[in-house]
Parts: C-alpha cells; structure tokens; sequence
C-alpha cells in the first residue's frame, strides 16, 4: 500500500534556476586546487558524485579533518549558486494539482532533495507548497546525499514508514541510484530518452514519465 510519495525538487517539481554546469565546473576547479586526484572527478557526473569521490580520497590520503573541510568549502561553492534559484524558480507543469490530488488520498508527500534546507524552504515557501509537505529532507540532515540511499532513508524513518510504503519521484540518474539502493519504486520524471547504463538495466524496474501529470494515474489519482 502507497503511504507516501517523495520527490526531488530541482528538475522535478522545479524547474532548475541556476547555471548547474558553471557550479559544477567551479567545485571540480576547486577540488583539482585541493589536491585531489583529477581522474577521480568526472564532468559527466553530478556535483555531488564528485564531491563524495573528492571526500574520500582526501579521507585517505590527508584525514578526515582535511576532508571535512574541503566537502564544506565545496559546498559553500553550490550553495552560492543555490542561492540564485530563490525568486527566479517556478513550478513545473502539474506540480500542484499532482501534490493536491496524493493529499486528497490521504498519502503523505515529502521532498528529498540534495540542495540546502535554506535553499529548499525558502522555495518552497515562495511557491506555496510548504504547508503540502509533510517531511523535509535536505544535504544539511544527511552525512551522505543521493546517490547513497541514506536521505531516502531519513524521510521513511520521519515519516515511520518502510521503503517499500514509498515511490520516489527524480529526474536524474543520482535519484534513481538512491531508490534503488533505498529499495524504493521510482518514477523517472525526463523528457529525453535515457541512457542505457550498466546502472540502470541491472535488474532494477522503474516506470519513466515526460510529464508530472502521468504521475497520476500510477498512484491512482485518476481511473
């Protein structure tokens, strides 16, 4: 029985409003500054792929101070470009009646989301769906963030729920990663047709969406 619906925020509720390729292209640039091992990074993967690849690294070869320190100023990079997203954001298409239609059911909703609790409230206020979601989860309340299961993981314990009571909703690879490592049923939000990585045909079934409001019909909004 669905319980609760989780979702991402950037790129699935909202529209991305900040330059996402400059942020990434600048914390892999800092990382390189800092030592780490160049061939550890890549820029086809997401900023917090890279910036966990970053932290461990560091761990083992300067300590897990060093490494603390270099995952917080990296942060404080994305977060400055976080930032810009706040009065530029809006929904996406079916976002709200989406959210309305699970409340009316009696299925909780949640956010899962890899940006900052700051960030992510002062949002989620401005669109008016705060008052809509029942549980919160940010980078801030999780030591390791999506693609790791854990954040996933957070919001079933919040919500005293098990992972098989929740679908997760994203629109990236990182997302589909953390539902699958959470144990989790996932609904991939993405217009483009996906990329047929080890990843993601290795026995993991998922239903793929190019619009919110399909969404509807799998968790039973509409007959």
């Amino acid at each position: 029985m669905l319980k609760a619906v989780i979702f991402d925020l950037d790129g699935t509720l909202t529209n991305i409003a900040f330059d996402y390729k400059k942020a990434k292209a600048e914390v892999i640039s800092f990382l390189v500054s800092s030592e780490v091992n160049e061939k550890l990074l890549d820029e086809t993967k997401s900023i917090y792929i890279n910036i966990e690849a970053a932290v461990s690294y560091i761990t083992k070869k300067f300590g897990e101070e060093r490494a603390k320190l270099i995952r917080k100023k990296a942060f404080e990079i994305v977060d400055s470009y976080e930032r810009q997203e706040i009065g530029k954001t809006f929904l996406n298409e079916g976002a709200l009646s989406l959210i309305q239609c699970i409340k009316s059911r009696g299925i909780k909703v949640a956010v899962c989301t890899n940006n900052s609790s700051y960030t992510s409230l002062s949002i989620l206020k401005e669109l008016n769906l705060l008052s809509l979601i029942d549980v919160i989860v940010t980078r801030d309340d999780s030591e390791r963030l999506k693609p790791y299961p854990d954040p996933l993981l957070i919001v079933c314990n919040k919500l005293n729920i098990s992972t098989s009571e929740a679908l997760f909703v994203g629109d990236s690879i990182v997302d589909l990663l953390a539902a699958k490592a959470a144990g989790m049923k996932f609904v991939f939000l993405s217009k483009e047709s996906l990329p047929q990585t080890k990843e993601i045909v290795n026995n993991f079934h998922f239903e793929k969406v190019s619009s919110l409001n399909e969404i509807k019909k799998i968790v039973g909004c509409v007959s």
